[in-house]
């Protein structure tokens, strides 16, 4: 009885019980790594898009598909017809604003690329202070870098780790835009001849780029965010009386750690106004002056400290 129990319950399961299998072989998938958005010339967008070549019969390359679009999805329908793979983006790693494309706005751009489930919400937002078309050309220049699209990422999270620039993916980039009082920041980047370098933060006023900031400023907003920093240094030049001329004489760079934060709201002329406390303990990391031990000189970099 109990044989015939499992035969029949067997056959049961094979006409009951259904399976799929969603195969994607590597070979013919384009996976879309980084995205680029420039002002267009002959239409409203320029859109670059990095895609990583691969191909087991030939050494790894890469991909770049540039389009004139004047949307987001007559991008992708146009990267289909140009690419012989089929692409996805859930291997995205960023998506890239040029600085005029980020002052018109951007949010419509990346709701988009987030209605997609296929697409990654971890990707990161950040703005190129010039064209993103020129920075990712670039990128397959550089032979002592990684591969295009991974390049910028480790730089990315290089930066986000010692607080140069703010950790700004798709999903933190909503939650700002959505959340009442409160507005973005993103990365910017910018090219340079050899590489490419953190330069700060681009702020932003709902979705539109309204100015830049630098890396000292960007510590000081992540500082002020009460949020983890690493490695908060400050650097003081040509400080005055600094002691005997020379390179490196005239600089004092501290390391800074947040101790406490305070926050003060007060009414001025009916209008809330919000001023941030924060309080610094410092460490001396460079000093070539000579005089730490000296009273006197211990009096003038506290004061020095605490004027910066």
């Amino acid at each position: 009885m109990k044989k015939s129990f499992k035969i029949i319950a067997s056959i049961m399961c094979v006409f009951i019980l259904t399976g799929c299998w969603d195969r994607k072989i590597f070979e013919r998938i384009g996976f879309v790594l980084e995205v680029g958005f420039d002002k267009g010339v002959r239409r409203d967008l320029l859109i670059t898009s990095v895609i990583p070549v691969i191909d087991a019969n030939k050494k790894g390359g890469t991909d770049l598909l540039i389009v004139d679009a004047s949307s987001m999805m007559q991008a992708i329908d146009t990267n289909n017809r140009l690419s012989s793979k089929l692409l996805l983006g859930g291997k995205i790693q960023q998506l890239l604003f040029s600085d005029e494309i980020a002052e018109k706005g951007i949010i419509n751009l990346m709701n988009v690329m987030s209605r997609e489930p296929e697409n990654s919400l971890l990707a990161y937002v950040a703005v190129v202070d010039g064209s993103t078309k020129d920075l990712m050309k670039a990128e397959l220049q550089f032979k002592n870098k990684p591969r295009p699209g991974i390049y910028v990422n480790q730089l990315i999270k290089a930066a986000v780790e010692h607080s140069y620039i703010p950790n700004t993916r798709i999903y933190d980039f909503h939650i700002d835009y959505f959340t009442p009082g409160k507005d973005p920041v993103a990365p910017l980047l910018k090219l340079r001849r050899d590489g490419i370098e953190a330069m700060g933060s681009a702020l932003f006023s709902g979705d539109k780029m309204v100015g830049k900031m630098g890396i000292r400023e960007t510590m000081m907003l992540i500082a002020m965010q009460n949020k983890q920093i690493q490695d908060l240094r400050a650097h003081f030049e040509n400080i005055d009386k600094a002691g005997s001329e020379g390179n490196g004489e005239h600089t004092l760079t501290a390391a800074l750690k947040v101790k406490k934060r305070k926050i003060k709201v007060v009414i001025k002329n009916n209008k809330p106004v919000v001023n941030i406390y924060i309080d610094f303990s410092a460490v001396i990391d460079e000093y070539k002056w000579d005089k730490s031990d000296d009273p006197i000189g211990k009096k003038s970099l506290r004061r020095l400290l605490i004027m910066k």
